[in-house]
């Protein structure tokens, strides 16, 4: 290397030095700004927490599994639950997933049921013949073998089978009316392909998989959140007690 070269790269040195130097210089004027105003927002978080205790969440005390998130599911849907509400949780529900509700008086009452039969939630209704399956993997639990096709087998198949359902609706059922809801608290916990598998026991006229269109894959921040905060804004201001509960539930969400 000769002199013009040393003196070229002694130059290049000189001015990536200053470059650091300037963005270090820099980098401490910003954190001499960021460190107060870090602990200021924590002095008023603080103080927020002393007036309303935003930081009280019961569902942190007892770390529910998903048994008990099955039951809190089933009870805010359920119409003849002790919220009170009648059927408004449930409706805002099956409105977001946009299952018909036709306003008829010849409508046949919705049931909902948690932890019969395997299946987490079940909402369903005889006329007309609605039927919604929630499979709750709050905890991340394996799909069980050929899971979600079995239930779509026993709550959707075979009860549309009963009602001597025309043979094309039997495989391409109305997802107006026929729903497998997959909760998880990620993105990356989905069905395992063979969930939706048929098993090897039943008949070979049957298709190989649930029908596609029915299955949704949704998270708990997502729907469930949304799901509780447009009934939150429907439930009687001075209904202190619910709307508490109903925000916590909201907010342990939120913060998983």
């Amino acid at each position: 290397m000769d002199h013009n070269d040393l003196m070229i790269t002694a130059s290049i040195i000189d001015s990536i030095a200053g470059l650091y130097a300037g963005r270090q210089q820099k980098r401490n004027h910003s954190l001499a700004e960021l460190i107060p105003a870090i602990a200021s927002n924590k002095a008023v978080s603080r103080e927020q927490n002393r007036l309303k205790s935003h930081d009280l969440n019961v569902f942190r005390f007892f770390n529910p599994g998903e048994t008990t998130h099955s039951r809190l599911l089933a009870y805010f849907l359920d119409p003849r639950a002790s919220h009170g509400q009648g059927p408004l949780f449930l409706v805002e529900f099956l409105r977001l997933l946009k299952i018909s509700q036709p306003d008829s008086a010849s409508a046949s009452p919705w049931i909902v049921t948690a932890e019969i039969g395997r299946v987490d939630v079940l909402i369903k209704r005889m006329f007309p013949h609605t039927v919604v399956v929630i499979e709750n993997k709050s905890n991340y639990a394996y799909d069980q073998p050929n899971q979600l096709y079995r239930y779509w087998y026993q709550e959707i198949y075979r009860k549309q089978l009963e009602r001597h359902a025309p043979s094309y609706d039997l495989i391409n059922p109305s997802k107006n009316h026929y729903r497998i809801v997959y909760l998880s608290p990620e993105s990356w916990k989905q069905a395992d392909k063979q969930s939706v598998s048929k098993p090897s026991n039943l008949s070979a006229e049957l298709p190989e998989t649930v029908p596609e269109n029915i299955i949704e894959h949704h998270l708990f921040k997502d729907l469930v959140t949304e799901w509780l905060k447009n009934s939150l804004a429907l439930i009687a201001p001075d209904n202190h007690r619910l709307r508490e509960f109903t925000e916590q539930y909201i907010q342990f969400w939120h913060s998983n």
